[in-house]
């Protein structure tokens, strides 16, 4: 749930949105406390001991929402969201990550011969490292970055994995997106 978009704001109130626990010690210049989602309008910068104010945390918030979409052709679907190309699809909210667009985040359904497999598709915009996440969990199911293929084909970064079909999002609905 994201904090709210007006009046007083406190730094507990802002930590727990990050998932801390009410009451437990914390800074402004913790990781999970500026790694939080700005909401549209709002940066909050991301370098420890760089000036911030309280209202740059208004409607910022620890998870993503995608509003899935789909696509398919052939033998291949796409569930979730796509906003590259010509055939977009889906909806994501907020659509930034660590001040990188999130361009891409769906599943791709391939059947060849009566075979199926999955995958996983994470794009963001610019040159990201293998470090710009630890973890992303797409509808309560976690993914370690470790488990993903890196990717940069300029001016964008693409991370793809193999998943089971039990993973996969299905064109319907919301799902929610917490990077870590």
């Amino acid at each position: 749930m994201a904090l709210q978009t007006s009046g007083a704001i406190s730094l507990n109130q802002i930590h727990i949105e990050a998932g801390g626990s009410s009451g437990t010690s914390v800074t402004i210049n913790d990781a999970d406390i500026r790694g939080l989602n700005a909401a549209s309008g709002y940066t909050i910068p991301t370098g420890s001991g760089t000036a911030i104010d309280f209202g740059d945390f208004y409607g910022a918030s620890l998870s993503h929402t995608v509003t899935e979409g789909s696509a398919s052709s052939g033998g291949t679907s796409q569930y979730g969201y796509n906003n590259q190309g010509s055939g977009t699809f889906g909806s994501i909210s907020p659509t930034t990550w660590s001040s990188a667009n999130i361009l891409q985040l769906f599943t791709l359904t391939i059947v060849v011969k009566g075979s199926t497999s999955y995958s996983l598709m994470l794009t963001f915009s610019g040159n990201q490292s293998t470090s710009f996440f630890s973890s992303v969990s797409i509808g309560g199911v976690s993914h370690a970055m470790s488990t993903f293929t890196r990717n940069y084909a300029s001016p964008n970064t693409y991370f793809s994995k193999a998943l089971t079909s039990s993973q996969v999002m299905d064109g319907s609905g919301t799902t929610t997106v917490i990077f870590t």
